[in-house]
């Protein structure tokens, strides 16, 4: 089930650009996956709201772009699908999260979209070690 959750999310890292400042803006994929504490589910069910919206809102701010919002019924996690100008925005989304008490256990994953994973490869290729 997990793989299948991250196929789906990763066939919607097409490659997206966004123009600022008149300038585009190459932006990094990443998932966020966490544990909504359970005062965040309570206020969910006493107020019912789409996670996803808030969430897209959030990363406006940073410039970003939200993909898709998804809930694994399983185990109760979030997966969050984003695209934002750098590590520096995700780090202060985690950090954020974190010092609110909105999610616990929250792990990033980084995507690299497949037509950008060619020059990864031949970068490996120029250090590769040689015995």
């Amino acid at each position: 089930m997990k793989k299948m959750i991250l196929m789906t999310l990763a066939c919607f890292c097409a490659s997206i650009v966004l123009a600022q400042d008149d300038k585009d803006v190459e932006l990094k994929y990443f998932l966020l996956i966490g544990t909504p504490e359970p005062a965040v589910l309570q206020a969910a069910l006493d107020n019912p709201a789409d996670f996803g919206e808030a969430a897209k809102k959030e990363l406006e701010s940073l410039g970003g772009e939200l993909l898709g919002y998804f809930f694994a019924m399983e185990h109760a996690k979030n997966y969050a699908l984003m695209a934002l100008p750098g590590s520096e925005d995700m780090a202060a989304l985690v950090y954020q999260r974190m010092a609110t008490g909105a999610m616990k256990n929250i792990e990033v994953v980084e995507l690299i979209p497949s037509d950008r994973m060619v020059e990864v490869f031949k970068q490996g290729q120029e250090i590769a070690i040689k015995p």
